[in-house]
């Protein structure tokens, strides 16, 4: 399945050397025991950007705040914008290529 969407993730610079293809899962733990396993998830495979334009970046992570923590005031959230001005970090977009999704909590 080809999908159009992109996943971004922001990182450290000094942690990323040179991505083109990446193997990615996301899980949803509803347990915070290490032994139970995840009940849903994402995984798949796609062609990696890596942006290190800071103004894009700040963009992008405060969208990601929102969406997440709910607020731009959140600690996290001004740590992100605050490394990202001063170009500490990239974002990588994921162009999955193909991907799969299970759902163990639908019965």
């Amino acid at each position: 399945m080809i999908v159009h969407s992109k996943l971004k993730i922001i990182f450290n610079k000094i942690a990323i050397l040179t991505l083109f293809v990446i193997i990615f899962c996301i899980i949803k733990q509803e347990s915070h025991n290490p032994i139970v396993f995840p009940s849903k998830g994402v995984k798949g495979k796609g062609a990696v950007t890596i942006v290190e334009d800071p103004t894009t970046i700040v963009a992008e992570g405060e969208k990601i705040s929102m969406k997440y923590l709910g607020t731009l005031d959140h600690q996290i959230a001004k740590m992100v914008t605050e490394s990202s001005k001063k170009g500490e970090n990239v974002l990588i977009e994921i162009s999955p290529k193909f991907y799969s999704t299970w759902d163990y909590g639908k019965e």
